[in-house]
């Protein structure tokens, strides 16, 4: 088996185009095209075969303002971000009473007098169209969103799938915890809710190449190249978008013609459930049901954190991962029942790294918004390296036999919210590469704190390793099915479902 060794250099220049260069990547944007013909550019550059730009219908949506005005005493003025694609409220807001109702359950709701009022509701949608259609059409004139995950005092972007634009009718935002919270405890709040929120029809794009192999079966390594309406993107997901293309670069390099075609994809709209993949997959079934194996990236830059590698897919699958993340592992060529006995010792145990100074948020300032790095940075004004934060650069890296490729959680779960989930529905396996630095996301996620000073080059280049290691795993010897386990399959089943009718 190669061993992988990703470069620093080449990932921050990169990032250094998409978040610097070009910034914010919504959906439909210029900015996001833009992107996708970044990718294109780098992905010929390397020689790989067929450079496709494929676009597709979509929204485009924005603002300028979005605000409460809290009237009751001398409350303050809160900014906020529009739920993507909700309506405006008129040029001069829309005043109300506002009604904390939890977390808006048709029990919560029964509870409360909500005609004519704006809600206060803790947490998001969960995902359940008929709780969205109930809020919309309950009677309130405006609902006010906390992600209950973030207790920060900035805004959070939220959003909803794309195909549930319509079930939207009501303005509504994203409101900070704290702010929030200082609602919740008045009396009886009274608020001036302002948007000038909008859309209109779009085209967002996928970007894909191929490094070719001699079957007709076929391996994907997918990221995506837009981000939300704030920040940057540089983890979420620029991050994946440059580890998909250095470990492009890696196997290239190597030469080979393995048996399955590896396809690189870029796809666009993921940030309203993953829009880009699910088009590429209907439009392009017969590749997505020839594939042994999707390998995906989303936000693997953390500074601090921790990894997780979430299988979809057989146990040789969950294996192999269990064994690439193990110190003392045996390379992947070998029968994998000979490392049968050191699994259960080594499962769950990896190499950990600790980072040096990292950014506070009072510390972001206006200028993190706009792409300028505002906590650690190097001499070049560049995002922060491992080195440079005083980590061992070798750990976690694909180098010394029996060092692990990558350290993380092997977890067998199944996503709906990233470019994988599509080709699930079809019975692929994959493998969701992602990492976490608080409890079921990251601190700066979906902000304008996503910036290159939340990233570092040294983490996502373990990653890019750890997608080539997967895909040259995948597409020569391949030592697993292309099957999905009944009860995993079932609950990608039910998810589908629901979140895509």
């Amino acid at each position: 088996m190669p061993l992988f060794n990703a470069s620093p250099d080449a990932i921050d220049r990169h990032l250094q185009v998409l978040c610097r260069d070009i910034g914010n990547r919504l959906a439909a944007t210029e900015a996001e095209r833009r992107a996708a013909e970044y990718v294109a550019d780098q992905m010929e550059a390397l020689g790989l075969a067929d450079v496709s730009l494929e676009t597709f219908p979509f929204h485009l949506w924005g603002y300028e303002t979005a605000r409460v005005d809290v009237l009751s005493g001398d409350g303050p003025s809160i900014e906020c971000i529009p739920i993507a694609n909700s309506l405006p409220t008129l040029d001069e807001g829309l005043e109300a009473d506002v009604v904390y109702v939890d977390h808006a359950t048709p029990a919560d709701l029964a509870m409360h007098d909500v005609e004519g009022k704006i809600l206060l509701i803790w947490g998001l949608h969960g995902g359940d169209t008929r709780k969205l259609q109930q809020l919309n059409t309950c009677g309130a004139v405006g609902l006010l969103w906390v992600d209950d995950r973030f207790p920060v005092d900035w805004p959070v972007s939220a959003g909803i799938p794309y195909g549930w634009r319509d079930i939207v009718t009501l303005p509504q935002v994203s409101v900070p915890y704290w702010e929030a919270l200082d609602i919740a405890k008045l009396t009886a709040p009274r608020v001036r809710l302002v948007s000038d929120a909008w859309r209109e029809e779009g085209e967002s794009v996928n970007v894909w190449a191929d490094l070719p192999g001699g079957g007709d079966e076929m391996v994907h390594v997918a990221a995506h190249t837009d981000s939300v309406i704030v920040g940057t993107g540089a983890e979420d997901d620029g991050s994946g978008i440059a580890a998909m293309l250095e470990a492009a670069r890696m196997l290239v390099e190597l030469g080979e013609r393995p048996e399955r075609t590896t396809r690189f994809c870029g796809f666009g709209a993921e940030e309203q459930l993953s829009e880009g993949s699910r088009v590429y997959v209907e439009r392009h079934p017969d590749e997505a049901d020839c594939t042994r194996l999707v390998v995906n990236l989303d936000s693997v830059a953390a500074i601090t954190g921790r990894n997780q590698l979430m299988v979809v897919g057989p146990e040789e699958l969950r294996e192999a991962c269990v064994r690439m993340t193990s110190p003392g592992h045996q390379r992947l060529r070998e029968p994998l029942s000979e490392a049968a006995g050191m699994l259960a010792e080594s499962r769950g145990r990896g190499s950990s790294t600790r980072g040096g100074e990292v950014h506070r948020p009072a510390e972001a300032g206006s200028g993190a918004a706009r792409g300028v790095s505002a906590g650690t940075v190097s001499e070049r004004g560049s995002i922060a390296r491992g080195h440079e934060l005083g980590r061992p650069m070798e750990i976690g890296r694909a180098g010394r036999e029996g060092t692990p490729v990558l350290s993380g959680e092997v977890m067998e779960q199944v996503s709906p919210f990233s470019d994988m989930f599509a080709f699930n529905v079809r019975g692929c396996p994959s493998v969701f590469l992602h990492r976490m630095n608080q409890a079921g996301t990251r601190y700066f996620h979906h902000s304008h704190l996503d910036d290159l000073q939340s990233v570092s080059a040294e983490v996502i280049a373990t990653h890019a390793n750890a997608a080539a290691h997967l895909a040259h795993l995948a597409a020569d010897d391949a030592p697993f099915e292309r099957t999905i386990p009944d009860a995993q399959m079932a609950e990608v089943e039910e998810l589908a479902e629901r979140y895509f009718g």
